[in-house]
């Protein structure tokens, strides 16, 4: 994952659970080990966009939409790929043949949160704590090249998403950032569309209701 999006991310979670509450550089260096430098570099980018206002050692979001679909739409997840499997699994089965140490995004993880399957999803997407698991995990499966299914396998290099032993999945809004450039599949959009809907919800709840001015992206 490139760091400025590590940055964005960092800073959409921070607003969505604490929202208008001041930001400190310091402390996005501090939680992501990303450097002051690139921090500020990624800051000065939503600045230029109105998303964020920029203080003296730290910022405020002023436009959490915006940032958003901005974060979403320079994503780029085919960059985390390390493996892809084809197979005529569907996607439950893909998923529950997986192993711990991994991290569903995308649409599964918006399953696995809300029970509200839209419609059918022909890729699953996964995060894997180490590299080493590939091996692990394609014993676990028939791969087959004509196959309609994949499982996809993103492998985080800069250590920005953090994995913990288990079964998890991302937060609603890594989710939708992640599908924002996941491959098309024929509910794509109405996917993205849920998942804003129900983050854009939550953070007016969390906001007391304040929303944010919509994106103008």
């Amino acid at each position: 994952m490139d760091k400025k999006i590590g940055v964005w991310l960092y800073i959409l979670e921070k607003e969505f659970k604490t929202p208008r509450s001041k930001i400190i550089e310091r402390n996005i260096a501090k939680d992501t080990n990303i450097s002051l430098t690139n921090i500020r570099f990624a800051i000065d980018e939503l600045a230029s966009i109105d998303a964020i206002k920029k203080y003296e050692k730290g910022i405020e979001v002023i436009n959490f939409d915006n940032l958003l679909i901005y974060t979403a739409t320079h994503r780029k997840l085919n960059k985390d790929i390390v493996c892809e499997i084809k197979m005529n699994f569907n996607s439950q089965e893909i998923e529950a043949l997986l192993p711990n140490n991994i991290l569903f995004t995308a649409f599964s993880s918006y399953i696995r949160k809300h029970e509200n399957n839209i419609a059918d999803y022909n890729n699953v997407y996964v995060y894997i704590k180490n590299i080493n698991m590939i091996e692990e995990i394609k014993k676990r499966f028939s791969e087959n090249k004509n196959g309609f299914n994949k499982l996809i396998l993103l492998y985080d290099k800069k250590n920005i998403i953090n994995i913990k032993d288990g079964v998890s999945s991302v937060s609603n809004i890594q989710a939708y950032v992640d599908m924002w450039s996941a491959f098309p599949e024929m509910y794509l959009n109405k996917y993205l569309e849920m998942l804003h809907d129900l983050i854009i919800e939550k953070y007016g709840e969390n906001n007391g209701n304040f929303f944010s001015k919509k994106s103008n992206i």
